[in-house]
């Protein structure tokens, strides 16, 4: 049997280690770990962005909302106007494919609300998702509009 002992370059190299595991996926989506379970779930949208690498306009908070209920069923607050309709999704860890439709929205005149007829639309277009760090990001089809989203508690 041998015997081994930590002395002070030994000691390092153990810290060192472990700080090195425990930092490995720092930047990056838990690819790991099982869906992310999209339903029951509230989120607030932050952001949009004109596709990936593009600046992102912010948004005033509680204007626009998201609710996946259970049974695959979505409903939208959009200023002042509501949207519901049916989700889908086909996922790895915490990303991949999430598919609206059968969307009603309902058509009252919001002074001021681009932004709400705008999401009124790209509802159906959206294509991908991904979660990470407690924001949700919701791209459209062909690497369009992102819209981002964070969670309410």
């Amino acid at each position: 049997m041998r015997k081994f002992r930590l002395a002070g370059s030994g000691l390092y190299l153990v810290v060192s280690l472990t700080l090195l595991a425990g930092c490995q996926s720092l930047g990056t989506p838990d690819e790991g770990a099982g869906p992310y379970e999209l339903s029951g779930t509230d989120w607030m949208l932050i952001e949009i962005a004109a596709g990936p690498d593009q600046v992102a306009q912010e948004v005033s908070p509680n204007q626009y909302v998201v609710s996946f209920a259970d049974q695959s069923r979505a409903s939208f607050r959009l200023a002042c106007n509501r949207a519901s309709g049916l989700w889908q999704t086909n996922q790895t860890g915490s990303s991949g494919t999430l598919n609206f439709s059968q969307v009603a929205v309902t058509s009252a005149l919001c002074p001021g609300d681009q932004i709400g007829e705008v999401l009124a639309q790209d509802i159906m277009k959206v294509t991908k998702f991904t979660i990470y760090d407690g924001r949700l990001t919701m791209e459209l089809r062909n690497g369009g509009k992102i819209y981002v989203w964070d969670k309410v508690d």
